[in-house]
């Protein structure tokens, strides 16, 4: 945005009778997890499933989800079949407050590198 050429001296620039400021600015949002446990196996077509008790109420998890998945994998997308919205599946955290996907993403990146370590390279 033209940091680097800008002139650090204060009101030399000018736009006919307004003088122009360059700044910067960060802010975050804090946002809690909740515990979670998921599943992930190998099946025998070499595709991988996920299962976990987390639910998709419109905001994309299931796809969230998968393309966490095959990253902690190391595979494509299109291995990894995710299942959702099973109590079955053992304790997820709730999808509101911006902390399900976070919740769900740690627990399935570990059952997924766990499964990877065991498979081997």
């Amino acid at each position: 945005f033209g940091w680097a050429g800008r002139d650090p001296r204060p009101g030399t620039r000018r736009e006919g009778r307004w003088l122009l400021g360059t700044g910067t600015a960060a802010a975050s949002f804090p946002s809690g997890a909740l515990p979670s446990t998921a599943a992930v196996t190998a099946e025998a077509d070499g595709t991988f499933t996920v299962r976990i008790a987390a639910a998709d109420i419109g905001t994309g998890a299931r796809t969230a989800l998968t393309l966490v998945a095959a990253d902690a994998l190391r595979v494509a997308p299109d291995r990894v079949r995710v299942h959702i919205g099973d109590s079955d599946f053992g304790p997820a955290g709730i999808a509101g407050g911006s902390m399900g996907t976070r919740s769900w993403a740690w627990a399935i990146t570990a059952a997924a590198g766990e499964l990877r370590d065991r498979l081997g390279p």
